[in-house]
């Protein structure tokens, strides 16, 4: 939708404020007109510290005109996204008619015909600050439509994540549909630039379900996931302190009410560049709305099941908070050492996306560790890493098999448990726990494994399944693409 800013300014909040900032007077390009002339329902002191409007102005849908605001609650103030109704007709229309017309604004504005009207409710408030929302609209109509969003925005919208790492990028695509949102981990910008080099075409301007990327000349520095006339949903950083929110693509630098910033003992990087260069934006348009399949072609490469094993127990152990206690320290030096071992690189796309994911799963851990392990003043890296390096369980007895797996596909189906047991107690206890730098394939090919398989190889027939630990979820993976195919609903048929 285009944004046509008028040049007289227009009344929000009680005051006077020129309509470029506030998009205040958007003119909309679709089957309705928008007439930007400034009218509006002011909104008392105390509701504007709980609430943020956006669009004061009056819509026509065929006879009928009404003016209405949608309404974004401030951080720690509910989850709904509201719609007020004020009518500019009949004093006598009925609440039902109004909503009617009102979700064939909706339909227009998502570009969808198949929006059920049943999930627009006449909103009576709940908690403190919608009873203060609905005492300022006294003589409007109110309708909840947070139904109409994208169910992971609807679902994360106004909270943060339990843990650091899920970023812009992951929540950007997340929202599109095109990675998991249910189970969240950090997206790396290897792994962004892929997905908008094969999912997306770029485009002039925005439309509901592009993606929006900031700074993209230079580095990709924000992306988010377009809604309608200019507003956009956006995580600002991978730390948990941010929340998931729905703000005008414009004002994704500022600080909002009730925002806490991270800490500068985090560890973070996640403010937002202040940049000039940072207004600069791309949008993206997904190549296919409906009903596509996204297979990576060509059979599974030999290291898959490592890097399958290492996102799984990452997406499991991340939320909790116990990569470290769990997966251990020696993770990142792992991930890291496959990421720079030439024999798993390669040309093919398969290989690309593979080693694009194990960036992610490497940040993520990495992330998680100096979190969970290395935020207090008094962290001392060499004691950590003696108590935290690795740890005999089950998910370390997993990839031990998969890395030897990797080496030497007979030699791992042979391997009992207690085998794999007694290798961890042989060959990796005895080792410089406090460095914790070893390269856990090297040691494991000194234990005696025959043959190395090649780079690019692959597994055919697939190895036999392995009982994940007992905390793994047992659900599969949905909407990702690393699993078999990923659906997405196309938007007009919602």
């Amino acid at each position: 939708m285009d944004l046509k800013p008028l040049s007289k300014p227009c009344l929000i909040f009680g005051l006077t404020i020129l309509s470029p900032f506030l998009g205040c007077t958007n003119q909309f390009s679709m089957n309705f007109q928008v007439h930007g002339d400034g009218r509006s329902l002011a909104l008392t002191r105390v509701v504007q510290e709980l609430y943020t409007c956006y669009f004061t102005e009056s819509v026509k849908i065929g006879a009928e005109d009404f003016d209405w605001q949608l309404c974004i609650p401030a951080i720690g103030q509910g989850k709904r996204v509201l719609a007020v109704v004020q009518d500019q007709a009949e004093a006598a229309r009925s609440a039902l008619k109004t909503k009617d017309y009102f979700v064939s604004t909706l339909r227009a504005m998502w570009n969808s015909r198949a929006l059920d009207s049943d999930l627009v409710q006449v909103f009576t408030g709940e908690s403190p600050a919608e009873k203060k929302l609905l005492n300022d609209f006294k003589s409007a109509k109110v309708f909840d439509i947070s139904a109409f969003l994208p169910s992971f925005i609807a679902k994360v919208f106004n909270t943060r994540a339990s843990f650091s790492g899920p970023n812009c990028y992951h929540s950007a695509l997340a929202a599109a549909g095109l990675i998991d949102g249910e189970r969240s981990r950090h997206v790396s910008s290897t792994e962004f630039e892929l997905s908008l080099k094969r999912d997306f075409i770029k485009v002039d301007k925005p439309q509901f379900g592009d993606v929006v990327v900031y700074d993209a000349a230079k580095n990709r520095g924000h992306a988010a996931f377009y809604l309608f006339s200019g507003l956009i949903f956006h995580k600002k950083g991978f730390d948990q302190s941010y929340h998931y929110r729905i703000t005008h693509l414009d004002h994704v630098l500022e600080i909002e009410p009730f925002e806490r910033q991270p800490s500068s003992d985090s560890g973070n990087s996640g403010h937002l560049n202040p940049d000039p260069g940072f207004k600069t934006k791309d949008y993206y348009h997904p190549r296919s709305f409906c009903h596509y399949d996204r297979q990576l072609s060509g059979a599974r490469l030999a290291f898959e099941p490592i890097i399958d094993l290492l996102e799984e127990a990452t997406k499991t152990y991340g939320p909790k908070g116990t990569i470290g206690s769990t997966m251990g320290t020696l993770m990142v030096t792992l991930t890291n050492n496959m990421l720079s071992n030439a024999s798993l690189s390669g040309g093919g796309q398969r290989e690309k996306w593979a080693l694009a994911r194990l960036r992610s799963i490497h940040d993520q851990i990495d992330i998680s560790i100096g979190q969970e392990l290395y935020l207090s003043p008094f962290a001392e890296p060499a004691l950590i890493n003696r108590d935290f390096c690795f740890h005999n369980n089950q998910f370390m007895q997993q990839l031990i098999q998969a890395i030897i797996s990797y080496q030497n596909p007979t030699l791992a189906d042979s391997l009992s448990p207690k085998a794999l047991q007694a290798i961890i107690s042989s060959q990796l206890d005895p080792l410089d726990k406090a460095k914790c730098r070893f390269d856990l394939f090297k040691v494991l090919e000194e234990r005696g494994t025959t043959r190395r398989v090649r780079r690019g190889s692959t597994i055919a027939p697939p190895p036999p399944h392995r009982s994940p630990p007992a905390d793994f979820p047992h659900e599969p993976l949905h909407h990702t693409v690393y699993s078999t195919a990923i659906s997405v609903i196309c938007w007009n048929e919602r």
